[in-house]
């Protein structure tokens, strides 16, 4: 990990440093060096506002729910799309029950979306592809979802 952390403190050095003598470059990479190696210093990531905005809760049970800002659900649905089709017309592989998602109502899949964020419903080998995928929807989102999803049928 130091080694990758030291790989890109000298890219952004060579970078950031077009102006300086070669000399100063050469002292510059070697400081980074030393510090890459010292344990005691830490790399503070800058936070770019264009990023998706998270909001971090902890509720009174100490657990942590990180929620995302909304995107369209056409764009949400693309990563659904790969194991559950286009039009929710394939079944996901490894799911139970032969379910085709194109074919459930707006609230059967609110509540299994929010069932396998919440990582309380299991439906076969691909519920732990589902906790994952669902882990940073937010509750917009998944009433996007939802909708979105449900119009598949219609």
């Amino acid at each position: 990990m130091k080694f990758y952390l030291f790989i890109l403190m000298i890219i952004f050095s060579a970078c950031s440093n077009d102006n300086k003598s070669s000399n100063n470059t050469i002292s510059d990479v070697s400081k980074l060096q030393n510090d890459a190696l010292d344990s005691s210093k830490t790399i503070k990531p800058q936070i770019n506002s264009n990023v998706v905005d998270k909001n971090i809760n902890i509720d009174n049970n100490s657990t942590m729910n990180i929620t995302t800002k909304s995107t369209d659900a056409k764009s949400l649905y693309l990563k659904c799309s790969a194991c559950h089709g286009i039009k929710g017309d394939m079944v996901a592989p490894g799911s139970e029950g032969n379910v085709l998602i194109g074919k459930l109502s707006k609230d059967e899949i609110i509540e299994s979306l929010k069932g396998y964020r919440n990582r309380t419903l299991k439906k076969g080998k691909s519920s732990a592809i589902m906790y994952l995928q669902s882990a940073n929807l937010s509750d917009n989102d998944i009433e996007n979802l939802g909708e979105y999803i449900s119009n598949f049928s219609k």
